[in-house]
């Protein structure tokens, strides 16, 4: 079995980790910064906030991750000139630029849910359902929500399973580009009453 902690609890080579697995598991939306995947861990590892991201580990090992942010606080941060120093000036600008943007408002009662990932060898073993139930009792938030692609029919069972519930849908166009199912998102929320868990 696994166990859930926050990165913060851990030690900081535990943060690389858990970089590896979010690149794996958003290899194509990551490969436009920086294909070197282990330059690219290393940079995402930085920019985590050890105390918004929690991690499912077996025995020594992350499995698996979701990072949270909120109003006040977002899950990962890097200045403009270390983003450019690591990913050059138009990929680094997009990349600090990509982690200071939410897509959606976030009010002080709300914790946005983002970068849930699983190691390819761990999927569909319920480890994505447990890190997000485990942030939802221990974070102090009385609204959950979180943006997932539309064709991601898995991602969308766990979380409806999780008790989500679609209240919109992504922009089917971009300026003047049509986007592909693929490229579509909606969002999803969940309210959960203060001392209910």
């Amino acid at each position: 079995m696994y166990t859930i902690k926050r990165l913060d609890q851990l030690d900081v080579s535990y943060k690389q980790q858990a970089a590896s697995v979010l690149i794996q598991s958003f290899k194509e939306d990551l490969a436009i910064f920086n294909k070197d995947e282990r330059s690219l861990s290393i940079d995402i590892a930085d920019s985590f906030r050890s105390d918004h991201v929690y991690v499912a580990m077996i025995d020594e090992e992350v499995i698996g991750l979701a990072a949270f942010s909120t109003k006040h606080r977002y899950s990962q941060v890097s200045t403009l000139i270390r983003s450019v120093r690591a990913f050059g000036f138009l990929k680094g600008y997009l990349f600090a630029k990509a982690i200071k943007t939410k897509p959606v408002p976030i009010e002080s009662d709300q914790c946005y849910i983002e970068d849930v990932a699983t190691s390819p060898n761990h999927r569909k073993k319920g480890v994505a359902h447990a890190i997000i139930t485990h942030l939802i009792q221990h974070e102090p938030y009385t609204e959950f929500i979180l943006e997932v692609y539309q064709m991601n029919k898995g991602a969308i069972s766990v979380y409806e399973s999780l008790g989500f519930e679609t209240y919109s849908m992504g922009k089917e166009k971009l300026w003047f580009i049509n986007l592909s199912e693929n490229q579509r998102k909606q969002y999803m929320k969940r309210s959960v009453r203060a001392n209910s868990l």
